[in-house]
């Protein structure tokens, strides 16, 4: 199955000259990681702290700004998501914030969406094998 969540954002500033080139990226695995870091959680991820970092040598040309948190689970640096950018700057900070909110919102959506489908459905079964029963 594709993740929809791998290259969430493709901007090429070349084509508008009030907006810089990014790359956002991310997967539903990790961001299912920021859904637990959730402050009041009952997840162990809900402790932890994320860590924000820009390397400037992983692509030609661009920094790589990275949300990480170490995972209480297997001891280990876990990214969250990544953007590919121009430059680091405030602009490019606050577009990578917009850009994990805009997801994480989409995951959540898509996630309740889910719970209540599956609701709608247990209900209409209770509500039609009351009838069966009834027309017995």
């Amino acid at each position: 199955m594709k993740d929809k969540y791998l290259l969430w954002k493709v901007q090429d500033g070349r084509l508008c000259e009030s907006k810089t080139s990014v790359v956002f990226r991310s997967s539903k695995e990790r961001l299912d990681t920021a859904v637990f870091m959730q402050r009041g959680g009952q997840h162990p991820l809900s402790e932890e702290y994320c860590f924000l970092d820009a390397e400037h040598d992983k692509v030609m040309g661009m920094k790589t700004i990275n949300l990480s948190v170490q995972h209480p689970t297997i001891k280990e640096m876990v990214t969250i998501a990544s953007m590919d950018c121009e430059q680091e700057n405030t602009e490019t900070l606050c577009e990578f914030w917009r850009q994990l909110n805009e997801v994480s919102f989409f995951l959540l959506s898509q996630n309740v969406c889910a719970v209540m489908y599956y609701i709608v459905m247990l209900h209409n079964d209770v509500i039609s094998h009351k009838f069966k029963n009834k027309a017995l």
